[in-house]
């Protein structure tokens, strides 16, 4: 795989095409391992662009030609929702599984997508989450299993902001909205008395210009990554949370299974580099789209009476978690919700200080990846 999108837009559509024949080998026959890697979001969104593109380049070329991966993006083989169909039925051998999408079907790791409206620190969030996941959550490996799914790294949008078709300063300015909100911004759009409407990020640009919502929840970056700013010029500096990822570097089992010890140990170690690039790349888009020139964004500040409406929000969202997997059959919700705080609170600290991509990268491998045992 090379260096370039343009490479990787070309195998894109050599495995769309394959695939759309029936064909699952959409890549060529002479290595040992081929992985299509299924995502429906753009090749230029930095979370693929930063993070899973390079990681599937680098796994490609330490392989020495045993892996072959092609990165099939855009919603060329998958949508928000089949992606975890698709990966469980081999459509795909890796994938990037909006948990969000799925609380029906991913109860265990839609507990700790919950808790997002109270890690606000997204470096300490994701460390946090990959930790207990990858070292100490034996239900979230179930889960996985159940639908032919290995784990291999989680990774969180940056803070959520509203961005708004209107001004929006005060509690009473959101009172009766209609607001895109998936996740922990679901009940929170709910406590602050507007309508949550959960559509996935790739339709966000379509409801939003039909007037169907008024405002969205998300990071800065989609005023340009998915062009929400030629419709919602106002943005409210709200930092509501982030909206975790568990699964975002997900492996068909079948195809993990079949891989030798050294080519398990390869993924894993190249995981947390893919980690740490979508994480600082998509917080440089943050600031490239709030700071670009000519744009005409407002940037709001809310007032008071917003910012402690979400904070009371916000204080119940632990139970809410807890409760919300409960109520879908979860044992142990509490205890899990219990670690990745716990967890958390630890990484608060460790990243206190790390301020590169490099540096997050190693952290994650020291604290995390390097305790992992491949073939587990």
């Amino acid at each position: 795989m090379n260096n370039t999108l343009t490479v990787t837009t070309a195998k894109t559509l050599a495995a769309a095409a394959a695939l759309s024949l029936g064909c699952a080998a959409a890549v060529p026959a002479n290595a040992d391992t081929q992985v299509v890697f299924g995502q429906y979001s753009r090749p230029q969104q930095p979370l693929n662009a930063r993070g899973i593109i390079p990681f599937l380049e680098a796994v490609e070329e330490q392989s020495g030609g045993a892996i072959d991966t092609t990165f099939a993006g855009g919603g060329a083989v998958v949508t928000a929702k089949t992606t975890l169909f698709a990966l469980r039925d081999g459509l795909v051998d890796g994938a990037f599984v909006p948990t969000v999408y799925y609380p029906a079907e991913l109860p265990v790791v839609n507990v700790i997508v919950n808790l997002g409206v109270v890690m606000s620190d997204v470096k300490a969030a994701i460390g946090a989450i990959n930790e207990v996941m990858l070292l100490d959550c034996p239900a979230c490996n179930e889960e996985a299993k159940r639908w032919n799914m290995r784990f291999l790294g989680a990774w969180s949008l940056t803070p959520y902001d509203l961005m708004c078709t209107q001004p929006v300063r005060t509690a009473a300015d959101v009172e009766g909205l209609r607001i895109r909100a998936a996740g922990h911004t679901v009940p929170l759009t709910t406590a602050l008395g507007a309508s949550p409407i959960n559509v996935p990020s790739s339709e966000i640009y379509e409801v939003l210009e039909r007037g169907q919502v008024d405002c969205v929840f998300g990071p800065p970056n989609w005023l340009e990554a998915n062009s929400l700013g030629e419709i919602a010029k106002h943005v409210v500096d709200v930092n509501a949370g982030t909206v975790p990822n568990p699964n975002t570097l997900m492996l068909r089992e079948e195809v993990w299974e079949a891989m030798s010890a050294d080519e398990q140990a390869l993924l894993v170690e190249h995981a947390p580099a893919a980690i740490a690039g979508a994480y600082f790349g998509t917080l440089e888009e943050d600031e490239a789209a709030l700071n670009k020139e000519g744009a005409g964004y407002e940037l709001i500040t809310p007032d008071a009476s917003l910012k402690a409406a979400i904070e009371e929000a916000a204080a119940d969202a632990f139970e809410t978690a807890v409760a919300k997997g409960e109520e879908q059959g979860v044992d142990g919700a509490r205890t899990l919700a219990q670690k990745v705080m716990t967890a958390y609170e630890r990484w608060q600290g460790l990243v206190a200080d790390v301020d590169s991509e490099e540096a997050y990268a190693k952290l994650l491998s020291d604290e995390v990846f390097a305790k992992y045992t491949p073939g587990s």
